[in-house]
């Protein structure tokens, strides 16, 4: 269902580079050639439903199993970006770069069992309490072609196409304390590290829309893009208890990558210098969905193909000159 709604985004993108009405031109008025500069403020949060340990509690006549996820929080994030109109039939071009981080952390104790291969590997049944880092590193490039074409005096559309490609890591380190091993109880703490380092690129295709409030200079946004790429996966997991070290062969992966974005918000844009220059501000919610983006394998369920989401506020300026 995903990828046909994706290859009919597409398509419509697609059908929007015919020739059209003439291009806006309300950014810089006396000069047709022109580059802008802009910085995005973000503040993200990340989403990938991914279980780490499970705890089990004993009650009369019933047995509770209850899975651990560790949940991230809200995060800044930064987006640099640089353009250039090329003069020649109103196309323009856009280069960004997208930095954003953020950690999760969480704890537990009872009667716990690691979801992840190392432990059990080690013959380790369960531990007295266990806790959890993890964090994500997101570098992401894109590049873009695309053109503006007045659909009415008040609505604008601008289709494009380009390239996006990047870098997603994702470290987590485990700690296990007192482990259970042939129904005795060893005092000592074990650790496990893994990693699911993502690195790909391909085309994407995006369609944006512009619809002025009145003649006022504020507008109401919408912004959807997807990209399909070739995308390369690096996984390691290594646990380390005691006198016991397991090193788990995952391997490397290359499998097709998809990412969907859709940003929705409110634009201000004003001239200035004798109208030989522009300024814009836009606002929105932005929300981007990496498809099977987390590759582990657990002793819980197995093979994943988890989804990452991030999403959050985007609050961009812009000068053209």
């Amino acid at each position: 269902m995903k990828k046909l709604v994706f290859f009919s985004f597409l398509s419509l993108s697609a059908s929007l580079f015919g020739d059209g009405l003439p291009n806006l031109s309300d950014r810089v008025l006396a000069d047709t050639r022109f580059v802008d500069m802009s910085a995005s403020f973000l503040y993200w949060h990340a989403a990938e439903s991914i279980d780490w340990a499970s705890t089990m509690t004993i009650e009369p006549q019933v047995e509770k199993l209850a899975y651990q996820t560790s949940k991230f929080g809200w995060d800044p994030g930064v987006r640099i970006g640089l353009g250039y109109n090329m003069g020649y039939d109103d196309w323009d071009s856009q280069v960004s770069y997208t930095w954003f981080q953020t950690h999760s952390a969480s704890q537990i104790s009872g009667d716990i069992t690691a979801a992840y291969l190392g432990s059990k590997a080690a013959l380790y049944n369960s531990y007295e309490s266990a806790s959890i880092k993890w964090a994500l590193a997101y570098n992401i490039l894109d590049l873009d072609l695309g053109r503006s074409f007045l659909v009415s005096c008040s609505l604008s559309l601008r289709p494009s196409i380009g390239l996006k490609g990047g870098w997603i890591d994702q470290t987590i380190r485990t700690f296990w304390v007192n482990p259970l091993v042939g129904g005795l109880r060893f005092s000592f703490t074990a650790h496990e590290d893994l990693k699911n380092n993502f690195s790909g690129g391909g085309p994407k295709f995006g369609l944006s829309g512009k619809w002025s409030i009145s003649s006022s200079n504020f507008s109401l946004l919408g912004q959807f893009s997807g990209a399909f790429m070739w995308g390369h996966w690096v996984l390691k997991d290594k646990f380390h208890g005691g006198l016991t070290q397991v090193s788990v062969q995952v391997g490397e992966r290359n499998l097709a990558a998809i990412e969907l974005q859709a940003l929705i918000g409110l634009g201000f844009d004003t001239n200035f210098n004798n109208d030989l220059s522009h300024f814009s501000l836009k606002i929105g919610y932005e929300i981007q969905d990496w498809f099977d983006q987390y590759q582990g394998f657990d002793n819980f369920s197995g093979g994943h193909s988890n989804d990452l989401i991030l999403q959050g506020l985007s609050c961009d300026l812009r000068v053209d000159f």
